[in-house]
């Protein structure tokens, strides 16, 4: 399976999207990576048939409005980590791919910190051999080396000006070389 996320220029640095990934799609506080997320979920559902499992766990139905297909299973609640994993195994035959927005809600719910969520993750993608996309908001004391380590690929997001323009920087990719690239109108 290679998943095209519909930015081309991501697409031919990380080689889409792909079965058994863990990809983290990072940015400051101010930054709006659940709108490029819901952008790549739009887009990734007119390419296949079974789910995208969309888990929205500031539990606000705004975001949500956004996703335009009716092949996503939306999930508007806060969820401690284990139920969300135990939520994600429970629907494994139904979907294709899932998309964590705002794993910090996941951490705030539980005794774990983001590098054991990430790790969590990452082994859940490799025994249901599908890929899942992980939003962080970055806080200041977070040591982002360590967050590297569970990951196949990791986007730093980052506003250029005061515009809906941004960079993407790729901080990690097994894939392929790392870049920055930029988006317009997110």
């Amino acid at each position: 399976m290679n998943i095209n996320t519909g930015f081309n220029e991501l697409d031919n640095l990380i080689h889409g999207i792909n079965e058994k990934e863990l990809i983290l799609i990072e940015g400051k506080q101010d930054i709006d990576i659940s709108t490029f997320a819901i952008d790549i979920i739009n887009y990734v559902s007119t390419q296949i048939t079974q789910k995208i499992f969309y888990f929205n766990l500031e539990n606000t139905n705004d975001k949500s409005a956004k996703i335009i297909n009716t092949n996503t299973l939306i999930i508007n609640k806060s969820l401690k980590l284990n139920d969300l994993l135990d939520k994600i195994r429970e629907e494994i035959n139904n979907i294709n791919l899932v998309v964590i927005d705002y794993s910090c809600l996941a951490i705030k719910n539980s005794d774990s910190d983001i590098k054991e969520c990430l790790r969590k993750f990452k082994i859940l993608s490799r025994i249901l051999n599908i890929p899942i996309i992980v939003l962080h908001k970055l806080e200041e004391d977070i040591d982002k080396v360590s967050l590297l380590n569970d990951c196949d690929i990791v986007l730093f997001m980052n506003r250029i000006n005061d515009t809906n323009d941004y960079e993407i920087v790729v901080e990690k990719n097994c894939y392929g070389p790392l870049s920055t690239i930029k988006v317009n109108n997110i």
